[in-house]
């Protein structure tokens, strides 16, 4: 189990420890993806079961209650998230296995089970929720007993990239926890010294600032194919059939991620003068922007956002890129007297 507090997370952890320490029973730490949030949570509730802290506040490591964490066996901690998808107990054990969307209401039943049962440990019980907006309507329904009226010395911890996708109800019960990166020159050293990543600021960039995001990019194969997938679609040429055969192995969610980032950057380069993601491409959304019609941009980004909710479940992965590379297509061709 994680203890690690990183560099950028130390106003975060020192304004939960002080809620906690002021008898806040529920936090909601919430920012972008990759910034490390899951493993905060994960710290603050090691901390909080731990015997005998260390001078920061943070756990020990070594007493009896660290030992049940990082053994997976703690009788008093909780780690809810979504389920793996699979009943073959060797497919549950590999990463590459797909996790479902949703924590059901199943979930949070067993769990409030074990709010029944008196702590093994006098410091009391720990729940942590990632990420709390996969809590669908029944699970957040049964989660709300639990939040308004908490067993003694019981915490819950929730972890949300996207909070306006939680119940209402569940907010109001929550005290937010922001998790910012104030200072890029972080992220920056975590990246060089924890990968061997040779553009960092261009992974930073394409992560959105997150650090861990921009990680898990530099470590993907597939990053090194964003160049010529998008010079491809850049191209005035440019063929949507053609280009989703010669890249029918990336998965449709690689895709959707890329269409998404770039066409807010062809958006802001048409207002601004300049990309956020996609840095090193900069001169070819330049061209594409001067002759982009910006509504249409913008309904075809609005769209990709929505097509967030099945891209992991399409019923057809091919076509399902093919209709999203000419949903581009057709949105960049238009011109303003066209609109």
């Amino acid at each position: 189990m994680s203890n690690t507090v990183y560099e950028w997370q130390q106003a975060a952890w020192q304004f939960s420890r002080a809620a906690l320490a002021r008898g806040g029973h529920a936090l909601l730490l919430t920012g972008a993806r990759g910034c490390g949030k899951r493993d905060l949570a994960l710290a603050l509730a090691a901390a909080y079961l731990c015997d005998a802290p260390r001078s920061d506040g943070r756990a020990c490591g070594s007493c009896e209650s660290c030992r049940w964490l990082a053994a997976g066996s703690h009788p008093d901690f909780a780690l809810i998230e979504p389920l793996i998808e699979s009943d073959d107990a060797e497919a549950k054990a590999s990463a590459a296995t797909r996790r479902s969307s949703v924590i059901t209401v199943n979930q949070i039943r067993e769990t409030c089970d074990l709010l029944e049962i008196t702590a093994h440990r006098d410091a009391g019980k720990a729940i942590v929720i990632h990420p709390a907006e996969a809590l669908n309507a029944a699970a957040s329904n049964a989660l709300l007993k639990s939040l308004e009226e908490p067993p003694p010395r019981t915490v819950f911890l929730l972890v949300s990239h996207r909070p306006a996708l939680l119940l209402p109800t569940v907010r109001s019960r929550c005290q937010f926890v922001p998790v910012r990166i104030a200072d890029p020159l972080c992220a920056q050293r975590w990246l060089a010294a924890n990968t061997q990543c040779e553009a960092p600021d261009l992974m930073l960039a394409l992560a959105g600032g997150a650090p861990l995001a921009a990680a898990a990019i530099a470590a993907d194969p597939a990053w090194t194919r964003r160049s010529g997938f998008l010079r491809a679609l850049g191209a005035p040429d440019a063929d949507p059939v053609r280009i989703a055969d010669v890249y029918r192995d990336l998965a449709p969610a690689q895709v959707l991620s890329w269409l998404q980032t770039w066409t807010y950057d062809l958006v802001q380069f048409r207002f601004c003068g300049r990309t956020r993601y996609h840095r090193d491409l900069e001169s070819i959304a330049g061209g594409i922007a001067q002759s982009l019609h910006p509504i249409a941009a913008t309904r075809l980004h609005r769209d990709l956002v929505a097509l967030q909710r099945h891209i992991n479940h399409p019923l057809n992965a091919r076509l399902l890129v093919e209709a999203m590379l000419i949903a581009y297509q057709r949105a960049v061709a238009r011109d303003v007297t066209s609109a």
